[in-house]
């Protein structure tokens, strides 16, 4: 198999160390796989000695599979592996560790729920909560940094430093090992223990590292602990998608490499052999923003033809962007209507070709809601590898359930005791002795407090009001007429009232399109098991002929024929969270990796409205080339 003159250059590449800029589609893999060879083959190296890093144990499976089928199956004892496998092997064999050593996902929510409960002396938490906290007790391990300057999206400074401690020690108690200790612990065992040291350095002579823009600071000092001296150190990866520094990933890493390794050559993989000349032109012009990168000019290797376009020029939905039709951009009013648009071009797209691949690729989990209900509504099929939870069971939600329930159905003490104090209204759990709750049995247990009364009364009052009201009415009276929306304001502090707003919106948005409480509850039952049988589907295989729906960082290293980008809007990309410095460059670096998924074409969509809120079109867009229309003064 021959290569381009870059990839060649790599491919034969020998001893010392080397980094490949590969963009996407720019064949890294192939080029991986071909190097491996040229070490067996041409430089007659011991395949045992040869160790190829990856990030997960799929891409470690694809690039083995690879390597066999060029090799024509004959075994080769070469080591393809993940940093976590390769780390806990080195801890396995030097430290005598074993697979009851590593801790679950279960116990690491034990042990922080007993350090949460030591430092707040509460005894349930939001499980948002929780996956926020041990997602920053991660990224805090891997990144290697002084604990005194990390601060927390969840609590206060302080008190993530006595948390994070006390979840380390109860994990150390136990026996445990996290996998975000493995790093850490393999670089302590190579620096204080010269014997190991040299030991796995002998065994392994050659080092390539697969997607190395996504190390961590910890990875990377046991990767220059292993490689020594001889430097046999081959690094692939791309500064421009790097996109996981909630992880304690960091493609700063890459110019350190430079400095670390002056000797070190760099080959630039320039040619995009997946997406069309229009794709790869408009993504080239929206990362190029980014200032803290290495300068590229990447082109297409791909010739147009006629054939290979789904949407010409009659369609009023959408714009074209790029010349040669396979960039474009979609205006609509509202969310609804842009997910109805966009689920009844995938069901065209579905008639007409039924081999294309086509994805659905969303900034976060829950902004696939919208379209998988649009989906559902027209029997199209979809399917989701990753999970995405019922946004109806998030917390808020189910407040505003409740709220409606209690209202227009029946007065039970579980909707009740959800309600009853949000926002505070001092109300007892203890004066709910029946299962039915009655405002004159409450009133009556309160007769000796005037105050209590007053607020019991009003919540009676509020109550009816509901009772009497639309779904959407009800909900948009909950929020601001009964004090809802500013209770959700000082919840946790006001860390999440973004988070919570924007549930509470999805929410009032969906109450609009029903007449009646019992058509939302089918509506949310159904919302769950849709979501549930999509996820089986990604789970089985059997995905012939359906649109997968997915997140950013979900499609890293996939390709499809057609992509849609829906809710291309400014506070969802970049996220609202993150829309200056380093944070903006890296959701800039999110929605290129999102645009370059696809081959043929990329559909890029926006709306106006967000329930009786003016939005507008994502930067992105407009560095893209777009130019957003005009609007007549309201």
């Amino acid at each position: 198999m021959q290569g381009n003159r870059e990839q060649n250059e790599a491919i034969a590449w020998n001893r010392g160390p080397a980094m490949i800029l590969a963009g996407p589609g720019s064949g890294k893999t192939f080029t991986t796989v071909e190097r491996v060879r040229n070490l067996i083959e041409v430089h007659r190296a011991d395949p045992a000695a040869i160790l190829v890093i990856t990030f997960t144990r799929a891409a470690a499976r694809q690039m083995r599979d690879r390597f066999l089928a060029r090799m024509d199956e004959k075994f080769y004892p070469v080591v393809f592996g993940t940093f976590h496998a390769v780390f806990f092997q080195i801890l396995r064999i030097s430290c005598h560790y074993d697979s009851n050593s590593i801790l679950t996902e279960k116990e690491k929510r034990e042990f922080l729920r007993i350090a949460l409960r030591e430092r707040r002396g509460e005894d349930s938490f939001d499980p948002a909560f929780e996956e926020g906290l041990l997602s920053e007790i991660s990224r805090t391990k891997n990144m290697g940094e002084s604990l005194a300057r990390v601060r927390s999206s969840y609590v206060e400074p302080a008190e993530f430093q006595r948390i994070f401690t006390d979840f380390c020690h109860e994990v150390k108690e136990a026996g445990r090992l996290d996998l975000d200790d493995f790093a850490p612990a393999v670089k302590r065992l190579l620096q204080t223990k010269p014997d190991v040291l040299k030991e796995w350095r002998e065994r392994f002579a050659y080092i390539l590292v697969d997607e190395f823009q996504d190390i961590n600071a910890e990875q990377y000092e046991v990767v220059k602990l292993l490689a020594g001296k001889e430097a046999n150190l081959f690094v692939v990866g791309d500064d421009d998608q790097a996109i996981y520094g909630f992880r304690g990933s960091d493609p700063s890493i890459m110019q350190q490499f430079g400095k670390d390794y002056p000797q070190a050559a760099c080959i630039r993989l320039n040619v995009n052999y997946r997406s069309s000349p229009g794709i790869v032109k408009t993504a080239g012009r929206l990362i190029g923003e980014n200032r803290n990168r290495f300068p590229k000019r990447i082109e297409s290797g791909k010739r147009v033809t006629a054939e290979k376009r789904f949407l010409r020029r009659d369609d009023s939905s959408f714009e074209p962007l790029a010349r040669d039709g396979s960039v474009w951009v979609g205006t609509f009013e509202d969310e609804r209507e842009e997910a109805l648009r966009i689920a009844e071009m995938i069901g065209m797209l579905q008639g007409v070709k039924e081999k294309w691949s086509a994805a659905a690729i969303f900034r976060t989990a829950s902004d696939a809601l919208a379209l998988a209900e649009a989906l559902e509504a027209k029997k199209i099929p979809f399917f989701m590898r990753q999970r995405i939870e019922n946004p109806y069971a998030h917390p808020v939600c189910q407040d505003l359930l409740a709220y409606l329930r209690f209202a227009k159905q029946e007065r039970t003490r579980r909707d009740f005791l959800r309600i009853m104090n949000r926002p505070c209204r001092y109300i007892s759990r203890k004066m709910l002795a029946e299962h039915q709750v009655s405002f004159p049995a409450l009133l009556s247990a309160y007769r000796n407090n005037p105050p209590m009364c007053g607020n019991i009364r009003k919540l009676q009052d509020d109550i009816g009001r509901v009772a009497g009201m639309d779904l959407y009415a009800a909900v948009c009276y909950i929020r601001r007429g009964m004090g809802y929306d500013g209770w959700l304001r000082e919840k946790d502090g006001g860390k999440r009232e973004g988070e919570f707003r924007k549930m509470a919106d999805f929410f009032q948005r969906s109450a609009r399109e029903f007449q009646t409480l019992e058509q939302l509850q089918e509506h949310i039952v159904e919302c769950g098991r849709s979501l549930e049988e999509a996820q089986k589907k990604g789970r089985s295989g059997m995905r012939e002929g359906m649109v997968e729906l997915m997140t950013m960082h979900g499609a890293k290293g996939l390709e499809y024929d057609v992509v849609f980008l829906p809710g291309c809007n400014e506070g969802r990309v970049p996220h609202k969270k993150s829309a200056a410095g380093s944070r903006l460059e890296e959701e800039r670096r999110i929605f290129y990796v999102g645009m370059t998924r696809a081959k043929e074409q990329l559909f890029m969509s926006w709306h106006k409205k967000c329930g009786e809120e003016a939005v507008f079109p994502s930067r992105f867009l407009l560095e893209c080339g777009f130019h957003e229309p005009y609007r007549k003064p309201e």
